[in-house]
């Protein structure tokens, strides 16, 4: 050690003090974000600390997918489904995560399924309910 030290504090966004509950992620994993914004991202299960830009919030990781939201304009968001390795899967401009898999806008601009390996599992719709 050099003798310099960090000071600096992250909030755990998962964490309410009222009932003393931590959230994790589907992985177990632990959000962050540090105290000037800049940075987030979360402790893995092995503690170790994995930072991404603020431009990205992350949603959830999900068999082994890291599923980034990024805020557009005030009604508009960009996902991005990641490796952990930093590979991006899969983008999108819709996202909502059900029990089986999740539904998405396609490169068509049409809703359609994916199963958690992210491969299609229904047809195109033009609108869901």
């Amino acid at each position: 050690m050099d003798g310099t030290t960090e000071n600096y504090v992250e909030y755990l966004p998962g964490f309410v003090e009222r009932d003393n509950t931590l959230y994790t992620l589907s992985n177990g994993g632990i959000k962050f974000v540090s105290e000037d914004k800049t940075v987030n991202g979360w402790y893995n299960d092995n503690g170790d600390k994995v930072s991404i830009s603020s431009k990205y919030d992350i949603n959830d990781i999900i068999n082994q997918k890291i599923i980034l939201e990024e805020k557009v304009n005030n009604e508009n968001y960009n996902y991005y489904f990641m490796s952990l390795s930093g590979q991006v899967l899969k983008q999108t401009s819709y996202l909502d995560i059900t029990n089986d898999g999740y539904l998405i806008k396609n490169e068509n601009n049409k809703y359609v399924m994916l199963d958690r390996n992210l491969n299609v599992t229904s047809s195109e719709y033009d609108e869901v309910y």
